[in-house]
């Protein structure tokens, strides 16, 4: 399914209570630190919906936007994971292990998928990703390093020459790079209604049918 259909599909999944979080990073102002997932906190469901607020003990309402990297990590029976939109980060080897993941809504806020966050993800199928294609692909999916093998210096200067260079793969990302990627924004995205009158009378149908 696409990702209005599937955005719908699971638009009544409830943020489960057992969720655990704390300070994302160091913030000015104690009460009002972004949070990060850090445990599922035995939450056994299949689908995972990460919200994207949290209100403190102190009243304050605010942002999630980072998981642990072991939040998630080895989770056997989770097979849906639904990333907020104010999460910024996604860290290294975050979803290893998830052998049932099959769909993952990933938001347009994450810019770089680092290396083995895919590990044996098996079963993953679905990326629904939260921007337009163009966004998507300059999304820095690692899955490979370029290695330069150096020559010694050049007489005189600082200069070193290039002796080799090759590209060497990186294992652990293969899953995302396989999956099928669906777009809020773009090719899948919701048709825009709209409508347009001039002197008391729709024509809408004639502007849209030339």
């Amino acid at each position: 399914m696409n990702y209005p259909e599937y955005a719908e599909s699971v638009r009544d999944v409830p943020v489960s209570d057992k969720l655990k979080f704390d300070k994302a990073h160091m913030w000015p102002g104690e009460g009002r630190v972004p949070l990060k997932l850090t445990s599922l906190g035995g939450e056994e469901g299949p689908v995972i919906r990460v919200p994207a607020w949290v209100t403190k003990w102190n009243g304050l309402t605010v942002p999630v936007v980072a998981i642990s990297a072991t939040a998630f990590r080895g989770n056997g029976h989770v097979t849906d994971v639904i990333l907020p939109s104010t999460l910024q980060t996604i860290p290294e080897g975050a979803f290893e292990g998830c052998v049932s993941l099959a769909n993952i809504t990933i938001p347009a806020g994450v810019t770089r998928i680092p290396e083995g966050t895919f590990r044996d993800c098996v079963s993953l199928k679905n990326v629904y990703y939260g921007g337009s294609r163009e966004e998507w692909e300059r999304v820095d999916v690692v899955h490979c390093r370029c290695d330069v093998e150096l020559g010694p210096l050049e007489p005189g200067t600082p200069i070193q020459s290039i002796r080799s260079e090759r590209l060497t793969h990186i294992p652990g990302n293969e899953p995302v790079l396989t999956a099928d990627i669906h777009f809020r924004c773009g090719e899948e995205a919701e048709p825009v209604s709209f409508s347009v009158t001039a002197g008391g009378r729709d024509v809408t149908r004639a502007l849209t049918d030339r």
